[in-house]
């Protein structure tokens, strides 16, 4: 999986920042903990100078790609690591705008994406840009629109403040209310008019803000398991349930115990205006434990609840590794259950469980264990009769679904690195028409004034038009965006599987730590 990992880390960055900042990054994946001196002595292969180093370090770190720890042998020496989770966060990028967009607005979305692109950026530079892209796209919003959905962005903690290097708070993440003077405003609005790419300085040049990826991914989660439950119960459900991860959520911010009375997801589905529901909030938070969505706290008050993010975890994953087992057959997923249900089990047990024949029991037990779904053991069975007797019996078999998810994982992360190579030679065989394409939009103007000069020569000037770009290539152009669009889905989708298979297998995993050592904030 490190292979693979290294082949799809290089594709994503290279795509993104280029090749130089590709390849300082793989340099950190290969020696984590290197410190700059490191760092130029494997550039030095790289051909690559120190200041075009300190470049692609600073890109990285602009991007929160880079982590900067200190030395444990010395504290005055910086080491850097790669942040290997925010690459998928870059590629599961639009299903957090698309998130944003449905919660929030299209403005929302597009200051979340300005400032994603630019890593981390000003409050006055990010909402110029904001306004500037919305102009593209004509539309309108003023400098105050864009300021109160900054602001209320930063209260969500979807965008949060840089920390400066010597901040000595390590905790969580302090929020300021972002504001702007008027004469900002001002000087925002008149660069706008004047048609500027860029600001000139302004005050607040130095307070950074940037994208809050970890908020974004915990809603993602939270969604998702959301539609778990819509799914299996109702909507109504899905809703009582949102409400009360987001009340586990914010007592998980500030450091509290995570348990939770009905009273407080009602008061909760009262300020959300969700009177009528607010009735049947008790009943669904029964429903909900009972299908193991939340857990009941024994020896507590009646009627609280807590959430275990590893059990929520969990479902999400077994959704993922259920999906994977599919692909071999609905049989096959049925057998899966089973042997997962009854625990070690052999099979002349299925046998007997499973309305199918016993050839095609051997042939799917077979093809389960080959591709790593079901682990099959070998045990010692001693005779009553002579003690001295031993036999083995090697057709019992069982789940064990941490190694089933890892094997699944692997299979992802090899599957979304295929997906980004066939995306790559779709991308080249579809250069070509794409430039005819933006040739063509060139070509059409210029009938159209042509047109206007000459309104007789009409036909003859659409005639040009019709022989440049043919059917054959409007057909060829269109298939390529299907194309596209398909694999941009796919990449979506496996991300979101690699992001949620890793912090179900980080949540079950004891990892054993050889040094700890103090992280600065980024």
């Amino acid at each position: 999986m490190i292979y693979t990992k290294k082949v799809l880390y290089r594709i994503i960055l290279k795509e993104v920042f280029g090749a130089q900042v590709a390849e300082v990054a793989l340099c950190l994946f290969n020696n984590p903990y290197s410190h700059f001196k490191n760092l130029i002595e494997n550039a030095s292969t790289l051909k690559l100078s120190s200041k075009e180093l300190s470049q692609c370090l600073a890109t990285l770190y602009q991007h929160q790609l880079l982590i900067i720890v200190k030395s444990e042998r010395n504290p005055e020496i910086l080491e850097f690591l790669l942040d290997e989770e925010k690459i998928l966060h870059i590629v599961l990028f639009p299903k957090f705008l698309r998130l944003l967009d449905r919660k929030s607005g299209k403005v929302h979305g597009v200051v979340l994406q300005e400032l994603f692109t630019r890593g981390r950026d000003s409050m006055s530079s990010a909402i110029f840009h904001a306004i500037s892209y919305l102009k593209v796209g004509e539309s309108h919003a003023s400098v105050q629109e864009v300021l109160d959905c900054f602001t209320e962005l930063a209260v969500e903690k979807y965008i949060i403040p840089v920390e400066p290097f010597d901040s000595s708070e390590q905790g969580a993440i302090s929020l300021s209310l972002p504001s702007l003077s008027p004469e900002t405003q001002q000087k925002i609005a008149q660069a706008l008019e004047e048609e500027a790419t860029e600001l000139p300085e302004l005050p607040d040049r130095k307070k950074l803000w940037t994208v809050n990826l970890k908020k974004l991914g915990q809603d993602l989660r939270n969604d998702l398991v959301k539609d778990a439950a819509q799914s299996s119960i109702d909507s109504n459900a899905a809703e009582v349930l949102g409400l009360f991860l987001n009340l586990v959520d914010a007592l998980a911010e500030k450091g509290k115990f995570l348990n939770l009375k009905n009273d407080e997801v009602v008061s909760q589905a009262q300020r959300r205006h969700c009177v009528t529901k607010s009735k049947f909030v008790d009943g669904y938070l029964q429903i909900l434990a009972e299908d193991g969505f939340i857990q009941k706290v024994d020896g507590a008050v009646e009627g609280t609840y807590t959430s275990d993010h590893t059990k929520i975890l969990e479902k999400l994953a077994r959704a993922i590794v259920e999906c994977a087992v599919l692909t071999l057959g609905k049989h096959s997923l049925r057998l899966f259950c089973a042997i997962e249900e009854y625990g070690l089990v052999s099979q002349e047990t299925l046998y007997a469980k499973m309305i199918l024949s016993k050839s095609d029991v051997n042939r799917r037990v077979a093809q389960l264990v080959r591709k790593g779904f079901v682990a099959q053991y070998d045990y010692r069975k001693i005779n009553a009769a002579s003690v001295k007797k031993i036999y083995w019996n090697p057709t019992l078999h069982k789940v064990e679904f941490t190694k089933v998810a890892r094997t699944v994982l692997q299979r992802t992360y090899q599957a979304l690195l295929n997906a980004k190579i066939v995306s790559q030679d779709v991308s080249s065989e579809s250069e070509e028409i794409l430039k005819k394409k933006d040739k063509l939009e060139l070509l059409e103007e210029e009938v159209k004034a042509g047109i206007a000069e000459n309104p007789e020569n009409e036909e003859s000037l659409q005639e040009i038009v019709r022989n440049y770009f043919t059917e054959e290539d409007e057909k060829e152009y269109h298939g390529s965006l299907k194309k596209d669009l398909l694999l941009n889905g796919v990449q979506l989708k496996l991300a979101l599987d690699i992001l949620i298979l890793e912090d179900f297998l980080k949540a079950v995993t004891v990892q054993f730590q050889p040094r700890t050592r103090s992280v600065l904030r980024l």
